[in-house]
């Protein structure tokens, strides 16, 4: 974990300590996101999770695709749910 790595975890923490972490996609986190009177909840990026569930967990691209769309993105983990990026 680089210095950078870590002080976002850190502030993340000191601003919302209940934000909701999905499991094993940790390098694909991108940031935090809030909005007017929320606390912030992690972003990732739907590309990099799609390569990393091909590259780790070995699945093409149409299964990876089907496994984030139904078991993550389907997810509802209450308020602090994190957002899922797509890019323009």
């Amino acid at each position: 974990m680089t210095e950078a790595s870590e002080w976002f975890w850190i502030e993340l923490a000191e601003l919302n300590a209940d934000a909701v972490v999905f499991d094993g996609f940790d390098d694909c986190v991108v940031g935090y996101a809030s909005q007017f009177n929320r606390d912030p909840v992690l972003v990732y990026d739907h590309e990099l999770m799609i390569e990393q569930l091909m590259r780790v967990d070995g699945m093409d691209y149409s299964d990876a695709y089907e496994y984030l769309s139904f078991n993550v993105e389907g997810l509802w983990a209450g308020e602090f749910t994190p957002m899922i990026m797509r890019r323009a």
